[in-house]
């Protein structure tokens, strides 16, 4: 079985952590949406819905160093992409590390 990989890291401030992975995750899972088919009068002709995905399965943990309780730590989230395509996984690379992630491994 053949599977692209990549492991990245991002410094998040720890008090927006748990939303920066809910945003990760939640920008590559599947979601549903209309699809509206019209003729070339503009009448409607289907609007099934339809799926909608990246073909990357992402899963995004939160690191902490340090201790919670004097407030002097900082998080980064550890982000895992894993898909089919070569192709997939190293546009997900180029945008999160534009976005200021840095690669730590691939594995291709």
């Amino acid at each position: 079985m053949k599977f692209y990989e990549a492991l990245l890291t991002v410094g998040v401030e720890p008090e927006f952590a748990e939303a920066y992975k809910k945003a990760i995750e939640g920008e590559n899972d599947r979601y549903f949406t209309e699809n509206p088919i019209l003729d070339k009068d503009g009448k409607l002709i289907s609007n099934e819905i339809k799926p909608v995905w990246s073909g990357n399965y992402v899963n995004a943990e939160i690191i902490h160093v340090g201790t919670a309780d004097n407030r002097k730590y900082f998080s980064h989230l550890e982000i895992t992409v894993v898909s089919r395509t070569q192709t997939n996984v190293d546009e997900f690379i180029k945008q999160y590390e534009r976005e200021g992630a840095t690669l730590v491994k691939k594995n291709f």
